[in-house]
């Protein structure tokens, strides 16, 4: 295997200086917790010492073609949504893409990770122009209460796996408020963008929106979704008007595929984009490069 061959992921190929970052890290101890500046230009607390925060730590930003696809759909003035906000990196990054004028509702329930939201929200590094930001400590589902955040056996590995639970079962878990987005989305509010990883409770978030679903007052909600397609969350999406997409990542940009084949094969991203206006979405989605690369942050 060649080892220069990490080199020509779109991390490094459109984005050169982010290489002698990764080397310099390479040959410096591995610190527990680290503040990082994103492409954009605001800084985040990550752990290098799991998959979320190693990325972010080595390459600059997580999870390439979701943070593209959120920064090129979301338009100034915006408001979005951060369901699963996890550390922050698409708060932020939504943050910065909304502006001033912009609107950013950020959702995360475990205590450790909404600690690193708190951080992005007040550090003084990130107080710059950019959307009100809004944090809530609660999950998502389709009703108001409490709850279980089990955060998997593997937490010390990777802070991105944590599922609602209704019961403590493995002696891991953390107790959660619930809550709904028709309850915190005031009524006469139109959303851009919506980002959700919940880690399989997805249609428990959006029977909780079944309000502002109908209304179709949220145009893009960008989302992960690992059970088999078409999957239950495709059918409820589709059923209000949705057109759904499968993003993609080439090295050239990023790119998306209609959602129709009866089942999509194994090695596809798990990443999807349902949308009101299929046509600008194909249009943002487009163009070659990664925009999200080249901000002008630090």
């Amino acid at each position: 295997m060649n080892p220069l061959k990490v080199f020509t992921r779109p991390e490094y190929a459109f984005r050169p200086r982010q290489i002698f970052t990764r080397l310099r890290r390479l040959l410096t101890p591995l610190p527990a917790t680290a503040v990082v500046t994103l492409p954009w230009g605001d800084v985040v607390r990550v752990c290098p010492q799991e998959t979320i925060g190693a990325e972010i730590w080595y390459c600059g930003v997580f999870d390439l073609p979701v943070a593209e696809t959120l920064w090129r759909l979301l338009d100034a003035g915006e408001t979005a949504l951060d369901v699963g906000a996890n550390l922050g990196q698409m708060t932020s990054l939504l943050r910065c893409k909304a502006g001033p004028a912009g609107r950013v509702l950020a959702f995360e329930p475990h205590p450790q990770l909404f600690a690193a939201l708190e951080f992005l929200r007040d550090t003084p590094a990130n107080q710059r122009p950019g959307a009100t930001l809004e944090l809530f400590r609660a999950g998502l589902s389709d009703a108001a209460g409490e709850a279980w955040l089990d955060p998997g056996t593997q937490w010390q590995a990777n802070h991105g796996l944590g599922r609602v639970t209704t019961a403590d079962s493995g002696g891991r878990a953390v107790p959660i408020q619930l809550s709904t987005l028709d309850e915190t989305v005031p009524a006469d509010t139109r959303v851009g963008v919506a980002k959700v990883d919940v880690e399989g409770h997805e249609m428990a978030v959006l029977r909780g929106a079944a309000r502002l679903l109908e209304r179709r007052a949220i145009r893009d909600w960008v989302y992960e979704d690992l059970a088999p397609q078409p999957s239950p969350v495709q059918a409820l999406l589709r059923a209000r008007g949705y057109s759904i997409f499968t993003l993609q990542t080439h090295r050239r940009g990023p790119g998306i595929r209609a959602s129709d084949m009866a089942a999509e094969p194994a090695d596809l991203q798990h990443n999807f984009l349902a949308t009101l206006d299929p046509a600008r979405a194909q249009a943002r989605l487009s163009a070659p490069g990664w925009q999200v690369l080249s901000t002008g942050g630090t």
